[in-house]
């Protein structure tokens, strides 16, 4: 039988209160007393907050598994992640001098675990033009915070390592694993069919606006008591960008344009009504623009352009 790397954990949590850390500081794995505030402390605290985050993104590729079985695999990968941060925050737990031979720890295989795993990854995604803007969905969003607090940890290790000394292969391991969060975001993406929004520069309040090119000009429809006939199915548009529900039938005869995950419908409308003792007759057409998540379309924006009259 192979003997494992590592020995299991020899602790038992009977009470989680002690009340030894209410002057402000703790135990390292070795028992020496130091400042919460530690840049040891500071560090493992990171990785730990990291992991919480992995936790919530991996409950999400739970729960999106149920409809697209190849995202199980990245609830596989991300599970192993946690447990190997535990054992990262192990080893920054404890001072070179108190590590003992089979204590848990990263070391290269986990480096190149990951990188093999990116590889394998890139090679189902498209090439990327610009950077990607996070939240695309909510998994997406869920991976780039886990990015970025990954980058987080990373700094608080490198500044640990010029006042102590640190095993390489913990700052080795976060900045590859900062790399496969992002590697991992595009690619869940990409299998789940969620959008993937590029950054565009010019797309700020920054950029100019020509006085003689025209501008489509939109106004959101006043409220009153009559509706279209397709606005009585059960979904709702945003009166901003982000309120909604998900829409089913009535829209497709009217999509004009559909590209991925993204779709642009135009929908006619003609309205007879009464109001202050007068009748209205009124039509147009509402342009819709849908986004395709978690196996549903949603309408994400609504602007109505009545027709014009002569």
């Amino acid at each position: 039988m192979t003997k494992e790397p590592f020995d299991q954990p020899r602790l038992a949590i009977n009470r989680v209160y002690t009340r030894q850390g209410d002057t402000g500081e703790t135990a390292l794995a070795g028992g020496r007393r130091v400042p919460k505030d530690g840049p040891r402390i500071e560090a493992y605290g990171t990785v730990d907050e990291l992991n919480s985050f992995l936790g919530a993104a991996r409950a999400t590729v739970n729960r999106l598994a149920v409809e697209e079985p190849r995202l199980a695999l990245l609830a596989a990968i991300l599970l192993r992640v946690q447990h190997e941060l535990f054992n990262l925050g192990s080893i920054l737990a404890t001072l070179p001098e108190d590590v003992h031979p089979r204590q848990p720890r990263v070391t290269g295989a986990e480096v190149t675990q990951l990188e093999t795993e990116m590889d394998l990854m890139n090679e189902d995604v498209p090439p990327l033009r610009s950077f990607v803007l996070p939240g695309g969905s909510r998994l997406d969003a869920e991976l780039h915070i886990g990015r970025t607090v990954c980058r987080r940890a990373e700094r608080m290790v490198v500044a640990l390592s010029r006042a102590e000394s640190v095993p390489p292969d913990a700052i080795r391991y976060l900045n590859r694993l900062s790399d496969a969060l992002f590697v991992w975001s595009r690619w869940a993406s990409h299998i789940s069919g969620a959008p993937e929004t590029l950054w565009e520069p010019n797309q700020s309040s920054s950029r100019p606006r020509s006085s003689t090119t025209s501008q489509p000009s939109f106004r959101m429809k006043p409220q009153r008591p009559p509706q279209p006939p397709w606005m009585n199915f059960p979904f709702q548009v945003a009166s901003g960008s982000h309120m909604r529900k998900p829409i089913v039938g009535a829209i497709w005869p009217f999509t004009r344009q559909c590209r991925g995950s993204l779709a642009v419908a135009s929908v006619p409308w003609e309205i007879s009504y009464r109001m202050n003792d007068q009748d209205y007759d009124e039509s147009g057409h509402d342009l819709l623009v849908l986004t395709r998540e978690e196996g549903k379309w949603w309408v994400v924006w609504r602007a109505v352009v009545p027709s014009q009259k002569m």
